[in-house]
């Protein structure tokens, strides 16, 4: 019976890449925190450091 999921030799296992997810929550979570906003839905475009280039509208 083969696996539903194979992935390449060079893939990372799930654990792995739900470790490296929980570490990027974590850096979201802490950002959060230190701009003093509870939730990812508080931030806005004027609140973030981003040169103009890096603003798009959706569908553009």
């Amino acid at each position: 019976m083969s696996p539903r999921y194979a992935p390449a030799d060079d893939s990372p296992s799930p654990s792995t890449r739900g470790h490296v997810l929980g570490i990027l929550r974590g850096g979201i979570d802490l950002t959060l925190l230190g701009t003093g906003h509870s939730s990812i839905h508080d931030v806005t475009a004027e609140g973030l450091i981003a040169s103009d280039s890096l603003h798009r509208k959706f569908g553009i």
